[in-house]
């Protein structure tokens, strides 16, 4: 789990004798004028100037008001990082005993804020977004390359996709909506602009390629509707559903339809009995057909095969094409990238101080 915005309602304005307590002094319109959405909803953000002196990672808080029930008390968003809240980085990740641990931690860093409020508060506050993320350690940069070479031609059902571009180099590729989004990104990069410390010690351990997935739910109702789709029941709060078993489902189901949807991707074999041996299908007359395909790819690469069938005109050559032309990779893990992930996820151990395993990565059990 990553980022998580919780909802703590009627707070008590300049009132120290109840709790929960929160000064509106600590608040400043964004755009130093009362501001409202369409909904006639007040937001108020927190001044970062309250807080000097202090380089730990602190929580977002924003007051809200609704203007058609004027008068009443605000609510209070809370935005944070899980893991960056715990350990300072969202490399980590959690456990169940760390996220016992969280409300505690997370009542302090308010009260340094000059916000008061209480452990109960925080495990009964209702959860309006949640990210769902995992670090997967890779065995190379060609893995982590053609992964998202083969991205783009994943087509996950009512998504639009794009590629990503960030600083230092980095690159990754979204799948969106308007209520929720998968990302994929190289997370080694980012880490090595805020936390260049870590990534030594990460290189010192072979660690050197580092994938990141996030599934970003940003709507409340499109959250409840995925858990309770996924069979979990109760209440859409912090004490009953942040815990890593519903992490581990909700990742496995949206990395179950990303493999569903992806294009077949093949070894590269010298030996023609086991790259026949290596084609899914369950028809002869198909796998036969896709056979003579990566065999020509093989012998004069994917361009060549396109350029030969451009050349000789073969009635159907076109249609052939764009239905068998597969891309064969010189990257002997990836082959079910998706599946690959699954497992790691299935058999979920958080990384904390972890050591790369190549064995583990190709001998995959689902």
């Amino acid at each position: 789990m990553d980022t998580i915005d919780l909802l703590l309602p009627y707070y008590k304005i300049n009132d120290t004798t109840n709790f929960p307590f929160v000064s509106p002094s600590l608040f400043e319109y964004p755009y130093k004028a009362p501001f409202y959405d369409k909904e006639n909803k007040f937001y108020s953000v927190y001044k970062k100037e309250n807080i000097k002196g202090t380089k730990q990672y602190l929580p977002t808080p924003v007051l809200y008001t609704n203007r058609r029930l004027y008068g009443c008390s605000p609510y209070l968003y809370i935005e944070f990082s899980i893991p960056k809240l715990l350990f300072g980085n969202n490399y980590k990740e959690v456990t169940n005993k760390d996220l016992k641990k969280l409300p505690k931690k997370l009542v302090k860093k308010l009260k340094l804020m000059g916000i008061i409020t209480t452990e109960e508060a925080i495990k009964k506050a209702r959860i309006e977004k949640l990210h769902f993320g995992k670090n997967f350690l890779l065995p190379d940069e060609l893995t982590l390359k053609t992964l998202f070479d083969s991205l783009p031609r994943v087509k996950f059902p009512r998504l639009k996709g794009k590629p990503l571009y960030y600083d230092n180099g980095g690159t990754g590729y979204k799948f969106y909506c308007k209520s929720y989004s998968i990302l994929f990104y190289d997370k080694m990069s980012e880490l090595s602009l805020k936390h260049p410390d870590l990534v030594e010690r990460l290189k010192k351990k072979g660690i050197n390629n580092l994938l990141r997935m996030e599934i970003q739910i940003n709507n409340r109702l499109k959250l409840e509707n995925t858990i309770t789709g996924l069979g979990h029941k109760g209440n859409n709060t912090f004490e009953n559903f942040v815990r890593t078993e519903k992490l581990k489902s909700v990742l496995e189901k949206f990395l179950w339809t990303l493999h569903k949807n992806a294009p077949l991707i093949f070894m590269r074999e010298r030996n023609p009995l086991r790259l026949f041996q290596s084609i899914k299908s369950a028809s002869i007359t198909e796998k036969s057909k896709i056979f003579t395909l990566l065999t020509l790819q093989q012998s004069i690469g994917r361009i060549g095969t396109q350029e030969l069938f451009s050349c000789i005109k073969l009635h159907g050559s076109k249609g052939f094409l764009k239905k068998y032309n597969q891309e064969i990779s010189t990257n002997i893990y990836l082959q079910n990238i998706f599946l690959k992930l699954l497992s790691i996820v299935k058999d979920y151990k958080p990384i904390q101080n972890s050591k790369f395993d190549k064995n583990k990565f190709i001998n995959f059990k689902l």
